[in-house]
């Protein structure tokens, strides 16, 4: 970030939020990544932005500077939209999920795309949480713990750790 910090074109804004007095953390969530602040008749316009996100919209107000990517099971609403973002899972991190001719053949369909670097990042990322989740097992396995790997809520849509 500090490239970006040098460069005016990262800034950090203290004590920023949203004065939505809904109480319902999903609606709130919903007029977040929708880019609104969840008042008065902009929630009302919210449902006329579903399915469109602000990181979406700001993506395509780049004109293709911006190449974002997802790392979850489904693409969140930040990120939906007409702009279309490539999405990774990291499910199941405990195993690889392409073996390496898999892996050559998926880069070379991106190869001199501007996706190319995300992708190559992509994989690398998943090798290693894969490596790590593994080790984390192995350990957790002869220490006699339980599982430890993450499972989804089944109140919300965020992850949350195994109890």
């Amino acid at each position: 970030m500090l490239p970006l910090w040098n460069r005016q074109q990262l800034a950090f804004v203290p004590f920023a939020g949203t004065n939505d007095m809904s109480r319902s953390h999903f609606e709130t969530q919903d007029s977040i990544e929708a880019g609104l602040s969840g008042t008065g008749d902009e929630r009302h316009d919210a449902a006329s932005l579903r399915g469109s996100g602000f990181l979406n919209r700001l993506a395509q107000a780049m004109g293709g500077r911006a190449a974002p990517v997802a790392f979850t099971d489904g693409l969140p609403m930040v990120l939906s939209g007409s702009q279309d973002v490539p999405n990774v899972s990291l499910k199941g991190t405990g195993r690889t999920p392409f073996d390496a001719r898999q892996t050559r053949v998926l880069a070379q369909m991106y190869h001199g795309t501007r996706f190319e670097s995300l992708i190559d990042e992509g994989f690398e990322l998943r090798q290693t949480v894969a490596e790590q989740a593994q080790a984390l097992q192995a350990r957790t396995a002869m220490a006699g713990g339980g599982d430890t790997m993450p499972r989804a809520c089944r109140t919300c849509r965020r992850p949350t750790a195994a109890r």
